[in-house]
């Protein structure tokens, strides 16, 4: 009995100075944490007080409903800040925080722009009479520079405004139809443009377009289709798949034995 109870006596005694040990732990979380002026620590954890925001530690600057999103961020010589993003200055490309290298004409190709737009310096600008950014979307300026009942007939003016000479004049056929073979004309805009599968400005070329062709095709421009490679199968365009190879057979038997030869075709021809 008198050994039970020193037992017992050693373990209580020792998971008491435990339990104070993860007391005095737990108190003192915050003992070497250093945190901002601005700040204070909770549970080990420094905290902005409030009014103030941060990350606790380095920084904790008072809040501000109206503050610039764009006055702590940095962006490159040749880009502004647009709603806390930067974006590369007109006539420039890039991420805007680090590269910005300015665009030049040949990088901006016809088959780039808008229907409604042309390449000019560099850019896919919207034609007059369009708004938008030249390359994904221009779509129609209400009222600018259009005629028609607005309802069955709404056509450009002109392409220039300014000059109202008859080379300037809108004409929905193209001047009869476009020269160009794979050309059509854009009765909205008046210009030539190429059909779709096919690139180029629609005034000086329209070349069938490699890029629908599938990856593992060959692209014949000459006869203006893809052509799955030796070994291949399908139509070039949405599939080409490897024609599979035929293993070998077991239809080769040897008189007197009850088992079967396994032969090659590729060596046994």
């Amino acid at each position: 009995m008198q050994y039970a109870s020193l037992l017992c006596n050693n373990q209580y005694s020792t998971t008491l100075k435990l339990f104070k040990r993860e007391m005095l732990i737990f108190s003192d979380r915050c003992a070497n944490v250093r945190c901002h002026e601005n700040a204070k620590c909770d549970d080990g954890y420094c905290r902005c007080k409030e009014g103030f925001e941060g990350d606790g530690y380095s920084e904790c600057r008072r809040k501000s409903e109206d503050r610039d999103p764009c006055a702590r961020i940095r962006c490159h010589p040749q880009a502004q800040c647009e709603y806390g993003f930067c974006r590369c200055k007109n006539g420039y490309k890039g991420d805007g925080y680090w590269n910005c290298q300015p665009i030049h004409s040949d990088l901006c190709r016809a088959e780039q722009c808008h229907q409604f737009a042309r390449c000019v310096e560099g850019q896919c600008r919207c034609l007059d009479g369009y708004e938008g950014d030249g390359y994904q979307m221009c779509n129609i300026i209400p009222g600018a520079g259009f005629t028609g009942d607005g309802v069955s007939v709404c056509k450009p003016e002109s392409v220039g405004r300014e000059d109202t000479t008859s080379s300037h004049a809108f004409d929905p056929t193209c001047g009869g139809g476009c020269r160009i073979r794979n050309a059509e004309c854009d009765r909205y805009t008046g210009t030539c443009k190429c059909r779709s599968g096919y690139d180029g400005d629609g005034e000086r070329g329209c070349y069938w377009n490699c890029k629908l062709c599938h990856p593992s095709a060959i692209c014949d421009r000459e006869n203006e289709r893809c052509i799955c490679p030796s070994g291949y199968r399908g139509d070039g365009q949405t599939f080409c798949e490897q024609i599979p190879v035929r293993q070998g057979k077991f239809d080769h038997q040897c008189i007197g034995f009850s088992r079967n030869i396994f032969l090659d075709p590729f060596i046994h021809k």
